[in-house]
């Protein structure tokens, strides 16, 4: 029976390039996860819409074997992702955030070096959101652990400040840039952490110094 690795490694040779430029075309970072999908050590992947494109099939057909394996059953051809009708990239940020007398604020700053994430426009459509409110960030350390990881991406939306009980945000806390869940404590919100260690990782009620930056709308984690 057909599967995924076999579909993958069949299309890309036939377009006759390396799992290198693959990664290239699909905006990878590198070319492990096409490696890694074609060895069947993993048998999926968040980037499979954008492998697809850059090979010119149907995501459907190269996860599932289902449907058509081209639309028009031409040959692949090279896709710009970046200006591709159906996908938007939301770029990656490196945030500082800081607090003094003056007031608190947050930077963000385009990480240069990184690829952004590809959504579909009915994703972002579905959801509501304007693409231009939309962040890519990296999350750093273990707080949020075992549903955020460290190395884990997520895409905030920075229209959506308002409190909301249970939602995780990313917050400028006391100078600093934090993701972490919003609860609404007996006379405060707070700040948790999902870490179950909670002498590590206490609940921080938020202050006057406490600036919502957006809520967590999508993450993308390698740990399963």
């Amino acid at each position: 029976m057909e599967t995924l690795k076999t579909r993958l490694k069949e299309c890309r040779l036939e377009a006759g390039i390396s799992q290198e430029e693959l990664a290239r075309r699909a905006r990878l970072k590198n070319q492990s996860i096409i490696g890694a999908l074609e060895s069947g050590s993993r048998k999926t992947s968040s980037y499979i819409p954008a492998i697809a494109v850059a090979l010119g099939v149907e995501s459907l057909w190269l996860a599932e074997g289902r449907g058509q394996k081209r639309r028009d059953g031409g040959e692949p051809e090279t896709v710009d992702l970046e200006f591709h009708s159906d996908l938007f990239p939301v770029k990656r940020y490196n945030v500082v955030a800081s607090c003094g007398i003056a007031g608190c604020a947050i930077e963000f700053h385009e990480a240069e070096k990184e690829l952004p994430i590809f959504f579909r426009r009915d994703w972002i459509a579905r959801g509501g959101y304007k693409p231009e409110n939309l962040a890519a960030l990296k999350v750093t350390g273990n707080s949020m652990e075992p549903n955020l990881w460290d190395g884990d991406l997520v895409v905030i939306n920075r229209a959506d400040v308002t409190p909301k009980n249970g939602a995780v945000f990313a917050a400028n806390h006391e100078g600093e840039c934090i993701i972490k869940r919003l609860r609404r404590g007996a006379e405060r919100w707070q700040l948790e952490s999902d870490n179950p260690d909670k002498c590590r990782h206490p609940a921080e009620p938020c202050t006057e110094r406490t600036i919502l930056i957006g809520r967590v709308v999508y993450k993308q984690s390698e740990v399963i």
